[in-house]
């Protein structure tokens, strides 16, 4: 297995998996999709064409282009392929061309252009090669039609240009040549681009003079620093920049003065500070208004308020403007009109022309919009007392008038205002529909809503909103929402019936949300989306709603609880406690325990025997570190890290915390050693700081793992930037490992979020050293051992840019490490066993990340051209390398999202093409087996028998491996075996191995044993007495000493002594005979038993056997003494064997009691022998009992002797001739003699 996990696979054609996993619920069942438009859509119109950004589900956010219709309404290309993004940004038009930034993870972000089709949409060039972006930001201006933007090449960030080919796509300047301590080039941040005419304002910084104001006409010698404002190294603090005409107006900070407004025409001695508006350092807040006849008025905050300001260039002429009664004018939205600026100034309308500024309308204004249409000036307004409406003004007060009240209430928004295509549009809330698309004319009549979008007082649109009007021709595109279909792209011509969706881009239906990973407790699965807690035992008839909630985060089971976070109806947040049912669903702390309380409650929070830990916020406190034990009086604050309200700490996520020998490990932040690495016991006294790591600010510790009691860690020092860590618990057993990336604070080896994992004992990670980009590093706890494991992706041979491996999402599967990284092929699975050589490409195809390992399957997110991105698994070898499902049909991507594994099921998430994304499982098989055998032709132990196993849920080709008495039987791998010369008793088992087409719960599994029973082949016979019975057969004939009988049953009865045996016929017809058995027909005479006094004789015989009322007793002889009463018989066997039982007889007491030596000596009983009567003579004066019994113990007489006869007659006329027994019974025992009766 070892050697063949090392190969590297080649896999030459999708092998689907025979396994269906299962949509548990369609969580989320509204038909409108939710990967609406932002309503604020990013787009452009240019060349009869709207080009917009836009995710139909299927390809992420790509570009698309519509001209208005369904059909002319498509997507220009999947730049990322499939669901993934491509994150278009800065759309602009030069002429017929449209230039736009997208990223890819092979190429980053980088410069595209298209011109409308699929062909023509083509990134400009790879300004950095491979997957580092070439453009480091959205600054930009066109000149010229030309773009000049940020270029990251080999020179750093610098200025770029481009005319929409690689060719003309060049460096305009190496603004900071210079390079760092490791070799890098400097950048020289430029910012701030703004066109005045010819020239393209800018700031930037060469590395001398730190940022300040530059200029550029396009050409490398027309780049050029205008003024050096702040002297010498130091950097100017720009804001405001306004292009007027040749002049830049902008806002500065020399260092001395503040912020405060300057303006410049290009050259040092044109470039100055207009005036010290507030004296000293602090500065001002300028927002730059209007340049109106050559003054310039801007606004200057003050407190809350942005008071109006004027200037005519001299620091002199730089004043307030104040109304007539000498207060400031403060100022919230303005517009130019009829070369004036009107603005809303003390919530009336002002003008100002450069000489005057007047009131133009005495009228309460509640908003910033204005709109021109028709040589009229649109705004909005109300009346004392009533609602908002769209009033218009010539300018004059006279001019100035209520178009049309929309509102009721003053409350209720008008917003959006914006003209185009002879009308207006806006957005209005209103009683009976909310928030809606309105239109005008400009006037009452022909102002009304376009569509209610949302039917009902329910908004459409929301006043908060920022909602984007694209004007292309006659036709304006917004993003409209209906029910069915959600927010997509809609156009309107300014009528009710022109007001259409242009398409459904997005069909997909909505996401499921899940709150909380799914967590098992209880033998079932529970999970929460944004209804509520779920629970299932995996099947979708399984799958319940536990409690109605909108919001509940953090399952977590603490002992016989399921401990999460979610609202409670007397209270904002507070914990809840449920042991699994609806009634067993309570709040953990009731409403005045929880007031005041915020928790942040995650998935996966740490646990110390019965305490979970978590994130609590009182006001008084601040977030700190709290726990729960799963009741009210158990949950409380562990300590007030950071003393009084600040907050220390605010909730344990990812890998940011580690428990080791009952420690938790955390980072936790106070006022003296800001966030640092902070250990607890879950005690006050046992919540301490470990180590100051930065005494120059926060440690910011992340990303823990344990190795045999070593914990690894990521930490900022201050100095050398985020490196590798380790601590033993205490301050002087904290230190660092190694600075990896060599330099600067900012030069960082590993990232905040980077994964640490043990593997056979070293520590393996993510790091970059400034060389050789991020890459698969090791560690064994030493400098001299932390070292690059492998160079994934060097860089080409002919550039030095960096490029990244960018090892991820590693795990330990089958004794090795597994990681998904990118070389110049793209990101596949890769394999390590910690060295450069033994680490290659595991599996030969694209993927998307996700492994998870369960139960030695590896599950993953692959990538194919026939599938997309879809679930894949894999054991390491090409043949067990399937797709599971092709979830989402065809080339789209489902984008499965593994959870866990849980109670036997796979969990993940998926989107298909009817239901979105929502929640699946996969459950593994299990193998079942029958094993039987066909002995219809068996005869003789040397016939053979055939075998067969039959398997369900083992795949479409297991195979097999057969065993007899657990011996291996070699070359024997089909369902089948057949073998002779069994004997009785042996066993017989076969071990399936599942097929590589399906996912089993174990990979093998053994039969049930089948023992061999031959004893069907040998016919018995069974004797009891003179009956005898054979084996089960379809015919029979007995034999008797070998002839033949004419008995043809089962059953016989011997009639004689003989050797006897039965020749059967089985159904098959397959005869045998038995072996001989002896039977002995008994002829015997019943036997006798005597009885003389205690005695029992038997008749003669060869064995002899006792039995007292049925019972056997132990006595074998021929003769036996009895001493209690009762039915005795006797069993014997003659020479011959015959076994015959005598009748019973009855012993009536006749040896009971004790003798009574008395009447032996002193009684005398005559004549014996007697004929006719018998005289008995007794000294002794007391009652005796006589009684005569038969040998056969039959009683014959009885009497009583008086105390006063000393003689005594008894009659023997009665009796037979014979032997008889008389008893003589007193009150102390018994005497007993012999009588003979002539």
């Amino acid at each position: 297995m070892k050697l063949l996990s090392l190969i590297f696979l080649t896999l030459l054609s999708t092998t689907v998996f025979a396994q269906d996993p299962i949509l548990l619920n369609d969580f989320t069942t509204s038909g409108a999709s939710t990967f609406d438009f932002d309503p604020e859509i990013e787009g452009i119109t240019t060349d009869n064409q709207f080009y917009f950004a836009a995710d139909d589900g299927i390809h992420g956010k790509e570009l698309w282009r519509s001209n208005g219709t369904a059909v002319g309404t498509q997507l220009l290309k999947d730049i990322n392929p499939n669901e993934a993004n491509s994150n278009i940004r800065l759309l602009t038009a030069i002429g017929n061309t449209v230039y736009f930034v997208a990223s890819t993870p092979e190429f980053g972000f980088e410069l595209w252009t298209t011109q409308g089709t699929t062909s023509s949409t083509q990134m400009v060039t790879d300004l950095n090669p491979g997957p580092q972006s070439g453009f480091s930001n959205l600054r930009y201006a066109v000149l010229n039609d030309v773009l000049y933007f940020v270029g990251n090449g080999d020179k750093g960030r610098e200025l770029y240009r481009s005319e929409g080919t690689e060719a003309s796509t060049v460096l305009v300047k190496d603004i900071s040549p210079n390079v760092t301590g490791s070799g890098l080039p400097f950048s020289s941040n430029l910012q701030n681009f703004t066109v005045a005419q010819d020239i393209i304002y800018f700031t930037a910084n060469d590395g001398e003079n730190g940022q300040e104001l530059w200029r550029t006409d396009g050409t490398s010698a027309g780049t050029v620093m205008i003024v050096d404002i702040t002297d010498g190294a130091g950097s100017t603090n720009f804001g405001r920049f306004k292009a007027v005409g040749n002049t830049l107006i902008f806002t500065a900070d020399d260092g001395v003065h503040g912020t405060e407004l300057w303006a410049t025409t290009g050259s040092l001695l044109t470039t100055g500070m207009l005036k010290d508006i507030t004296e000293g350092e602090e500065g001002s807040v300028i927002e730059i208004l209007e340049l109106v006849n050559n003054v310039l008025y801007f606004t200057v905050k003050e407190s809350v308020f942005r008071n109006l300001w004027k200037s005519n260039g001299t620091e002199a002429g730089t004043q307030p403007v104040l109304d007539g009664d000498g207060n400031n004018i403060r100022v919230r939205g303005h517009t130019m009109y009829q070369d004036q600026l009107f603005f809303r100034g003390n919530n009336k309308l002002w003008k100002a022309d450069g000489t005057t500024e007047e009131l133009a309308v005495d009228q309460f204004i509640g908003s910033e919009d204005f709109a021109i249409l028709n040589d009229s000036l649109y705004f909005i307004a109300n009346e004392s007392g009533g609602g908002n409406g769209i009033w218009k003004t010539d300018g004059t007060t006279e001019g100035t008038s209520l178009m049309k009240e929309i509102t009721s209430a003053s409350y209720q928004d008008i917003t959006h205002l914006t003209a185009g295509n002879n009308r207006l549009f806006f957005i209005a809330e209103t009683d009976e529909f909310g928030g809606e698309l309105w239109t005008s004319d400009g006037t009452e009549a022909g102002t009304f809503m376009l569509i209610d979008s949302k039917p009902g007082e329910e908004d459409g649109f929301r006043s908060y909103e920022d909602v984007s009007f694209h004007f292309l021709g006659d036709q304006l595109f917004f993003a409209g929402f209906s029910e069915a279909e959600g927010r997509e792209l809609w156009k309107t011509d300014g009528t009710t019936a022109g007001t259409t969706l242009v398409k459904d881009i997005n069909t997909q239906s909505e996401d499921i949300r899940l709150y909380s990973n799914p967590v098992a407790y209880q033998n079932q699965t529970y999970f929460a989306t944004d209804e509520g807690v779920w629970k299932t035992d995996g099947t979708s008839e399984g799958t319940t709603l536990l409690q109605e909630s909108f919001s509940a985060f953090g399952l977590n089971v603490l002992g016989e609880q399921l401990i999460y976070n979610a609202p409670a109806s007397s209270s904002s947040r507070t914990l809840w406690s449920s042991n699994g049912t609806e009634e067993g669903t309570q709040p953990l702390l009731d409403s005045a325990a929880s007031a005041g309380l915020t928790f942040i409650f995650r998935d996966n929070q740490p646990q110390i025997g019965n305490s979970l830990f978590f994130g609590g916020r009182q006001t008084e406190f601040g977030y700190e570190l709290w726990k729960t034990e799963g009741t009210a009086e158990g949950t409380s604050m562990v300590r007030d890290i950071n003393e009084g309200n600040g907050d220390s700490f605010y909730s344990f996520e990812n890998d940011d915390f580690i428990i080791t020998s009952d420690i938790l490990y955390f980072p936790a932040a106070d006022e003296t050693l800001g966030q640092e690495l902070w250990k607890t016991d879950g005690t006050e006294v046992g919540t301490v700081p470990v180590s100051d790591i930065n005494p120059f600010g926060s440690a910011a510790p992340r990303s823990f793992a344990e190795i045999d009691g070593t914990i690894y860690f990521t930490a900022e020092d201050g100095t050398a930037g985020r490196e590798l860590w380790k601590t033993d618990g205490t301050t002087n057993g904290t230190v660092l490992v190694k600075d990896i990336y060599v330099g600067d604070e900012g030069d960082d080896g590993l990232s905040s979020n980077a994964e640490l994992i043990n593997y056979q004992g070293n520590l393996f990670f993510t790091a970059s050293d400034g060389v050789n980009g991020r890459e698969l590093w090791k560690s064994d706890g030493t400098e001299a051992g932390t070292q690059m494991v492998k160079d994934i992706y060097p860089k080409s041979s002919n550039s030095n840019t960096i490029r990244n491996g960018s090892p991820s999402n590693l795990i330990v599967y089958n004794d090795l490490l597994l990681f998904v990284a990118q070389d110049s092929t793209g990101y596949k699975i890769w394999r390590s066993d910690g060295t450069e050589a033994g680490t290659q490409p595991y599996i030969d195809m694209e993927t998307g990340g996700g492994l998870i390992d369960v139960n030695g399957t590896l599950f993953f997110a692959g990538i194919d051209d026939e599938h997309g991105r879809e679930l894949w698994r894999t054991d390491g070898t090409p043949e067990g390398t399937r797709m599971v499902q092709d979830i989402f049909a065809g080339p789209n991507d489902s984008s499965p999202r593994p959870l866990g594994y849980i109670n036997d099921a796979l969990y993940f998430t998926a989107l298909d093409e009817t239901n979105g994304r929502e929640l699946w499982t996969l459950s593994p098989l299990r193998i079942q087996t029958e094993l039987s055998t066909s002995s219809s032709a068996v005869c003789s132990t040397e016939d053979s028998i055939a075998f067969t196993i039959s398997a369900t849920d083992a795949g479409a080709e297991p195979t097999y491996q057969w065993y007899v008495n657990n011996q291996l039987i070699p070359d024997q791998s089909g369902s089948t075996y057949t073998a002779a010369e069994f004997t009785d008793g042996d066993e017989v088992k076969v071990q399936v191995i599942a097929s590589k087409d399906v996912w089993v719960l174990q990979d093998s599994v053994f039969s049930e044993t089948f023992t061999v029973d031959l004893s069907a082949l040998i016919p018995k016979i069974t004797v009891a007495n003179n009956t005898l019975t054979a084996s089960e057969g379809a015919s029979y004939q007995w034999f008797l000493d070998g002839t033949p009988l004419p008995e043809t049953t089962q059953t016989i009865t011997a009639l004689e002594s003989g050797n006897y045996q039965v020749e059967i016929t089985s159904a098959s017809g397959c005869t045998t005979r038995s072996e001989e058995v002896e039977v002995i027909v008994c002829t015997s005479n019943m036997p006798s038993i005597q009885v003389e006094g205690s005695t029992l004789t038997a008749s003669e015989a060869s064995s002899y056997r006792w039995f007292r009322d049925g019972e056997a007793l132990p006595d074998t002889t021929q003769s036996i003494e009895v001493e209690e009463a009762g039915s005795y018989e006797v069993e014997v066997t003659d020479g011959s064997g015959c076994v015959a039982r005598s009748e019973a007889i009855e012993v009536e007491g006749m040896v009971t009691g004790l003798i009574d030596e008395r009447l032996a000596e002193g009684l005398t009983m005559y004549p014996n022998p007697a004929t006719s009567h018998l005289l008995i003579n007794s000294p002794l004066g007391e009652e005796i009992e006589v009684a005569i019994y038969s040998t056969t113990g039959q009683l014959k007489h009885q009497s009583i002797l008086s105390s006063r006869n000393s003689d005594y007659e008894i009659e023997l006329g009665g009796l037979s001739p014979g032997l008889y027994l008389v008893r003589f019974t007193s009150n102390q025992g018994w005497h007993q003699r012999k009588l003979i009766k002539q």
